[in-house]
């Protein structure tokens, strides 16, 4: 089995248009048109006029989006991290500085 995936920074693939209508790439595999053929996967490929694309097997697909789930939570977890940190008065900030003084 094989899936049509977008070159892009974000693991994006080609969607069955039977399931849904309303975008063409999707990052979820649900969404994605599954061919049997490798043969085939390539002609609607080699067609496609919008962005560079590869066929990749349907196991390959699973792991990129595994590998892309865990990078999305760890930037999730470092966000967090950082907005834990912004709460906290930054030693040369205006206000630290004495520059603000109501």
């Amino acid at each position: 089995m094989y899936v049509i995936r977008k070159i892009s920074n974000v693991c994006l693939f080609y969607v069955d248009r039977t399931k849904t209508i309303k975008f063409w790439w999707s990052y979820l595999l649900k969404y994605a048109m599954i061919f049997t053929s490798k043969e085939a996967a390539q002609k609607i490929c080699d067609n496609l006029k919008y962005g560079k694309c590869v066929v990749i097997t349907l196991r390959e697909a699973k792991s990129l989006r595994q590998f892309a789930n865990e990078k999305h939570e760890e930037r999730v977890t470092n966000a967090k991290l950082s907005e834990d940190f912004e709460d906290q008065e930054h030693p040369f900030s205006s206000n630290a500085l004495g520059q603000w003084q109501d």
